[in-house]
């Protein structure tokens, strides 16, 4: 974000709350070209090289460009346009830089309009394809209808039921919905799938911000923080919603277990952070198995000198 993207925040904010408002509600409209004249009348003629420095401006103007070109699609071809538009958009210093309230306008236009395409292609389709499902849950949970996303994540799930990203989006929505126990379940299965696909630093429900603070306060490395986020969970009682594995689900636990073990033992370099991370959560999870099995003290204290040999200071947090 540059110095006068900010400053261009601020006013907006503070100083123009009525313009801003009616700024917010074009973009909601879609009305890009009355965006562009209304802050053009805001700087005036003679601040025309100030004019195409302005974050609102200049999103208008992509948006404006955008839908020009997506107007001649058709309807599902224009979904996928403006969705992958819209992560080019959001990562941009322009968006950055947008007032919150234009920018939420912004986004409930686009995801709204994307939304009626995936619909359409799903009510003529009539078949529940796990992709378009995702699709239509994220727009929903980007418009802020989690019901709504929960049920579209819901059918996904039946269809690609390992799928980490959609088990990490339907725990996020159900996180956000108050279904707290669901959603650490989810979480804690996603996590233990495939950590960097569950996206963390995405995620808006409040016991995952805590422990992204957490761990942003524990020194982890951002790179990092998705395969370190279930082994802190687990040390700090977050992730306590648990159930049964199966016999089939046991034996690839162990087999993980036993291939994590090995490069350990054969790298002269020790596991990386990355897999200490990936081992330790596995231990974890073989030591509740055994606590629901009411199994021996003997396999219970092995699996612990394991968490103990590998990282003494996870070790104390999970055992006191």
């Amino acid at each position: 974000m540059t110095v006068y993207g900010m400053q261009k925040h601020e006013n907006y904010e503070t100083q123009n709350p009525r313009r801003l408002k009616e700024i917010s509600r074009l973009l909601e409209s879609g009305k890009f070209e009355e965006t562009l004249e209304l802050v053009a009348g805001a700087q005036g003629p003679e601040k025309s090289e100030e004019i195409t420095q302005e974050p609102l401006y200049r999103s208008a103007l992509f948006w404006k460009g955008t839908m020009d070109a997506a107007a001649a699609m058709e309807r599902y071809a224009e979904s996928e346009f403006l969705v992958a538009q819209w992560d080019e958009f959001a990562a941009s210093p322009d968006a950055t830089a947008l007032p919150e309230r234009a920018s939420y306008a912004l986004r409930e236009f686009v995801y709204s309009k994307a939304l009626r395409g995936y619909l359409e292609l799903y009510n003529l389709s009539g078949i529940d394809d796990a992709a378009l499902l995702s699709r239509m849950g994220r727009l929903y949970q980007g418009l802020g209808d989690y019901e709504r996303a929960i049920q579209s994540y819901e059918l996904a799930h039946k269809r690609a039921k390992d799928d980490p990203r959609v088990m990490a989006r339907l725990a996020d929505c159900y996180g956000m919905a108050g279904e707290t126990r669901a959603a650490k379940l989810l979480f804690r299965e996603a996590f233990f799938i495939d950590p960097p696909a569950c996206a963390p630093f995405q995620c808006e429900s409040p016991f995952i911000a805590e422990l992204l603070e957490r761990l942003r306060a524990e020194g982890v490395p951002a790179a990092d923080t998705a395969w370190w986020l279930p082994v802190y969970a687990a040390v700090l009682g977050v992730f306590n919603v648990k159930r049964e594995l199966k016999p089939v689900e046991i034996g690839r636990l162990t087999q993980s277990i036993r291939e994590l073990e090995t490069r350990a033992a054969s790298g002269g370099g020790g596991l990386s952070g990355r897999d200490r991370a990936l081992l330790l959560n596995r231990y974890f999870w073989l030591a509740d198995h055994y606590e629901g099995l009411k199994a021996s003290q003997e396999d219970r204290t092995a699996v612990l000198e394991k968490i103990k040999a590998l990282d003494m200071k996870i070790y104390e947090r999970y055992t006191y």
